[in-house]
């Protein structure tokens, strides 16, 4: 059975990272441009994990114990977070954004 603390945050983070891929497809896109808005992008972003942290450490003040087994985590990104202390979805995203990132000649060779 879940907390309170638990559902909350299981909430917040599913949204936040919505919100986290959208950024990253903004600051691709913004890269290429080179303008000011790059900029402002990453402001967003500094500001947007600041509020995860900023939210995470109120939630942990709440109930400590729900961050050692995070239920909105899958089981494997559990255990890597034991054991590495990162997640492997992490490994998937920076792959899949050096891939779009790339142009289509040197994404050709990454799939």
């Amino acid at each position: 059975m879940n907390s309170r603390v638990e559902e909350k945050f299981s909430d917040f983070y599913r949204k936040w990272m919505g919100q986290l891929e959208d950024f990253l497809q903004l600051l691709l896109v913004v890269s290429r441009e080179h303008s000011q808005a790059a900029e402002d992008i990453v402001n967003k972003l500094t500001a947007h994990h600041k509020q995860y942290y900023t939210f995470k450490w109120a939630a942990a003040h709440e109930d400590v114990l729900a961050f050692f087994t995070p239920v909105w985590l899958s089981r494997l990104e559990i255990a890597h977070l034991w054991v590495t202390g990162w997640k492997p979805s992490l490994a998937f995203r920076l792959v899949e954004s050096l891939r779009n990132a790339r142009p289509p000649v040197a994404a050709a060779s990454l799939a």
